[in-house]
């Protein structure tokens, strides 16, 4: 999951990055001004950006419920651990 986040970010950031050219105008407002270069459509990649970040915050949450549930503890600590652990969706 670490490699799968890691490589999903450094992607978005290199597309938001390249998406203007020349690459400045991404970040330079006198070339914004001059109106100089082009740009493609950013918000695909913000609206992409936020369902794979809501969708990794979601597994993140849920992959300890199974070593949770695995352990040998009452069931009343486990569903204590688990609302715990549920806290950290907040």
């Amino acid at each position: 999951m670490l490699g799968f986040v890691t490589a999903y970010n450094i992607t978005t950031i290199l597309a938001l990055i390249f998406a203007c050219k020349p690459v400045a105008l991404t970040w330079d407002y006198d070339v914004i001004q001059l109106g100089k270069g082009t740009c493609i459509d950013q918000d695909p990649i913000y609206y992409m950006n936020s369902i794979s970040n809501t969708l990794t915050d979601i597994v993140i949450l849920v992959m300890p419920i199974r070593t949770l549930w695995n352990l040998r503890l009452p069931l009343g600590q486990k569903i204590s651990l688990a609302w715990v652990f549920s806290a950290g969706g907040l």
